[in-house]
């Protein structure tokens, strides 16, 4: 109802909500919340699982050279594990907030291009027709990423026709006499 919307800390994060029951323990106290489910020492966890000790240990930035190199353990883990969740995770996002506008920004977005399509993919086949319509932009940048949110939140309700009409209402009052900006 274009009102910001503020949890109990100001602020709203659906990034620990449950996922997995019975998944990892995550530093928030739950187990298997989406914070955990794709966080990169999981991912890079299930790499190892997935391809053996040669895959021991790897630090983010040779997860993405392995990607980007074509590596069939590191692309299968990043497109069935990693994307499966953010994908649950977005989901789940999206059916709690029917945003029209889904603006995703991260490391995994920039890093790894098939998870863009494959998350956009699932907000797009969601029964949700909110969902379903919903437009997905992905962020490159995070740099001042709450105050250009911040900001289009001022911009589009001082752009909206609700705020117009409400000004015309009280300049029209206000030369009626009914009251408003200038009454004196």
């Amino acid at each position: 109802n274009e009102k910001i919307y503020y949890g109990a800390n100001s602020g709203v994060s659906a990034t620990h909500m449950i996922l997995d029951p019975h998944g990892p323990l995550c530093s928030c106290g739950n187990h298997g919340c989406w914070d955990i489910m794709t966080s990169v020492e999981v991912f890079a966890g299930k790499i190892h699982e997935a391809g053996g000790d040669r895959y021991l240990d790897l630090p983010y930035e040779r997860i993405v050279q392995l990607y980007n190199g074509n590596d069939a353990v590191v692309r299968s883990v990043a497109d069935e594990y990693i994307g499966y969740w953010m994908s649950i995770g977005v989901q789940n996002a999206v059916n709690c907030y029917n945003p029209d506008l889904v603006v995703l920004v991260g490391e995994y977005f920039r890093d790894f291009p098939t998870m863009r399509k494959k998350v956009e993919n699932a907000i797009h086949e969601m029964p949700n027709a909110a969902a379903r319509n919903a437009e997905v932009v992905f962020s490159d940048s995070e740099e001042d990423l709450f105050l250009k949110s911040a900001a289009c939140i001022v911009f589009l309700r001082f752009f909206s026709s609700a705020y117009h009409q409400n000004m015309i209402e009280t300049i029209e009052n206000s030369k009626n006499g009914k009251g408003g900006c200038n009454e004196k």
